[in-house]
């Protein structure tokens, strides 16, 4: 990191529907070069808090937890900083979740679509690295990582960086390859089979409502669990965890893990969609449409947004990944805690 952070307090107020409007307040913002699009942060500016500001009124530019100012510039606090390499859909779009990164939130996201090299400068900029589709195009090729960048991500994640992978972008197994190589200093590993493709009968087929995707639980309590019944996916990779902690199973496959490494964070997931606005919103982005209003339709009452807990799968997963102690505030009433 550039420079010492500081952080206040973790509280978590509202609930869920809006990963959205959670992570950018504290005070760790970092300077440096950035990708498709920028936090707008102004590392070292030491603005002062919006005069008049209460404490706790983070997304105004107001005062963190304790009374510590935040680092502010216009009103625009960051509290994590987040780097996202890879394309980051396929079938969907992301705009929910990058909108709630960087105009909703007390975190900021840099989005590398085109493989940036992975040095140790590039990385101490950011508190968690994304990894998404490492892959050029639709048909590849895909990513290949040097020793060097392998050794600059190990020494990041060791010094107490925070590193996410997500699979489940393609048919093609050999996507694991580059994925695999990056966890290779961990315990976790990705397997090249297709899971979660078949809706169960036990949702009565209603998967269509949530844009084909398959309802995924029980989650374990723990950091990554916690306020978490279920999140959809839809043709993953199922995880080797080695002795990492299992945060999603069932008796055959393995969907999520966590562990710590050296002073730093790792997770492992299974699929992709957990990033698509389908799965934060409903199949249509807007919520509106007659199959979710019309109580004769019978996904009324069943859109993803209902469902599923999208938004607060990704505050616990970027709480816990960036070790932060940021006052985290939701003011949409439609969040669920």
């Amino acid at each position: 990191m550039l420079g010492p952070p500081r952080r206040v307090s973790v509280s978590l107020v509202g609930g869920t529907a809006a990963i959205a409007s959670a992570l950018a307040a504290g005070a760790c913002a970092h300077g440096g070069e950035v990708g498709s699009s920028s936090s707008g942060a102004n590392p070292g500016s030491g603005a002062s808090p919006a005069s008049g500001a209460s404490p706790g009124d983070l997304l105004g530019g107001g005062l963190g937890g304790g009374g510590i100012p935040l680092d502010c510039d216009g009103g625009r606090c960051t509290c994590v900083n987040i780097a996202s390499i890879g394309k980051p859909a396929h079938y969907g779009d992301t705009a929910a979740f990058t909108d709630w990164l960087n105009s909703k939130s007390t975190a900021a996201v840099d989005m590398f679509p085109a493989h940036p090299t992975l040095t140790g400068a590039f990385l101490s900029q950011y508190d968690v690295l994304i990894v998404q589709w490492l892959t050029d195009s639709n048909s590849g090729p895909y990513w290949t990582f040097t020793d060097a960048e392998i050794e600059a991500l190990k020494e990041w994640v060791n010094g107490g960086g925070g590193l996410v992978t997500l699979s489940g972008y393609d048919s093609n197994s050999q996507e694991v390859v580059p994925l695999n190589r990056l966890l290779s200093f961990t315990d976790i590993s990705y397997n090249t089979d297709d899971v979660l493709a078949a809706c169960p009968a036990a949702v009565a087929n209603r998967c269509y409502c949530w844009g084909n995707s398959v309802p995924l639980g029980p989650w374990a309590p723990g950091p990554i669990g916690k306020n978490i019944t279920q999140v959809g996916a839809f043709h993953g990779r199922s995880i080797n965890p080695g002795s990492a902690s299992v945060d999603c199973s069932d008796a055959s496959h393995t969907y999520a893990a966590h562990e710590t490494v050296g002073k730093g964070r790792v997770f492992a997931y299974t699929d992709e969609w957990v990033t698509y606005t389908s799965q934060w919103l409903g199949a249509s982005s807007v919520n509106t449409s007659a199959m979710y209003t019309d109580p004769n339709n019978a996904c009324y009452q069943h859109s993803a947004a209902n469902v599923f807990q999208v938004p607060q799968f990704w505050f616990n997963v970027i709480s816990w990944e960036a070790q932060s102690k940021c006052v985290f505030t939701i003011r949409d009433p439609s969040v669920v805690q």
